[in-house]
């Protein structure tokens, strides 16, 4: 599509900065002003990403945020350099397979753009260490997950499940799957060594799996707001947890070991 105006200014200071740098040596484009690009809340709404753009096969970040944009083509498998994609407040339906071409990607922070899909091979992205799909319309995970992931936030979708891949993810500190429709979760959890907050509030859960005991490292468990009628007893020996909720559930008591915790754990509130 054509570029508006004021984006057209952006993207030429960055093409004439990079051009003498990728008339010698393209491949080093990302050495240059061309390394970011955002489009974000200007005066012209962008109402589909400009061809031009995936050109700039130089780019490590690529941000579009608060547009009417309803697609992200498939050129943007052409980006080979791309380790960031922003998508912030769109109308897109889905992510593309063709990311999963991008060699380097690392990060994808998709909220609230309204999608439905994601590529089923996501674990083919090798490098991916962060995935924000928070405030989308996602009903399911690809299975397997990518498994080097260490952030993995979820909140604000339509999920039922969590993927039983996902205790292959062993390099997770933070599972963020609050406000969903959860009414499970693995039990492969129980393996995720270096998780530091599991957050699980809002969703339609009626147990825990007892492997949650497992998880040494845990500090934060927040599963305020769910059907749970016990936690397990496991979750009291679980030394590191300070902060814990549970309430508006249907407990009819806690684990017997979290009496003795004393102030190491600091805060327990219950019903």
């Amino acid at each position: 599509g054509d570029l508006p105006q004021e984006h057209a200014r952006q993207l030429t200071l960055i093409w004439e900065e990079a051009t003498p740098c990728f008339r010698t040596h393209p491949s080093e484009l990302e050495l240059t002003a061309g390394v970011e690009l955002t489009l974000r809340r200007p005066p012209t709404p962008l109402y589909a990403i400009p061809d031009v753009i995936f050109a700039f096969d130089g780019l490590r970040c690529l941000e579009v945020s608060c547009h009417p944009v309803a697609a992200l083509p498939a050129a943007v498998g052409r980006m080979k350099s791309l380790k960031r994609l922003v998508l912030v407040s769109l109308y897109l339906q889905e992510i593309p397979d063709e990311v999963c071409d991008l060699p380097y990607l690392e990060q994808i922070l998709a909220c609230c753009c309204n999608i439905q899909r994601i590529p089923a091979r996501m674990h083919t992205c090798a490098k991916m260490w962060r995935l924000f799909l928070d405030g989308n319309m996602l009903r399911e995970l690809p299975d397997p997950m990518p498994g080097q992931l260490e952030g993995l936030k979820l909140s604000g979708n339509r999920l039922e499940v969590l993927p039983d891949s996902i205790g292959d993810c062993w390099r997770t500190h933070d599972i963020l799957a609050y406000g969903n429709a959860l009414t499970r979760i693995p039990d492969s959890v129980g393996r995720l060594e270096n998780l530091r907050h599991l957050m699980l509030h809002g969703n339609r859960l009626v147990s825990l799996p007892e492997s949650v005991g497992q998880i040494r490292g845990l500090e934060t468990l927040l599963v305020h707001d769910n059907f749970l009628e016990a936690v397990p007893e496991a979750v009291a020996d679980l030394q590191r947890l300070e902060w814990l909720y549970v309430y508006n559930n249907r407990l009819r008591e806690l684990p017997r070991g979290l009496t003795r915790r004393g102030p190491s754990l600091r805060r327990r509130p219950a019903g």
